[in-house]
């Protein structure tokens, strides 16, 4: 459900670099746009899971 409410460039990032293990690089090539617009998914996913999970007293 968390991943669901992730935008889907976003979702994808974390989902490439947390259970696939690809650099931002990598997932930069995968999506089409440059290692830092990469990592700027990967961090604002990140953001958004930790804010809901401390939401829900995870």
């Amino acid at each position: 459900a968390t991943l669901d409410s992730l935008p889907p460039k976003e979702r994808a990032a974390i989902t490439l670099w947390a259970l696939e293990g690809y650099t931002a690089e990598e997932i930069a090539e995968i999506l089409g746009c440059r290692a830092s617009t990469a990592r700027v998914y990967l961090f604002k996913a990140r953001q958004k899971i930790k804010a809901l999970l401390e939401k829900q007293h995870v």
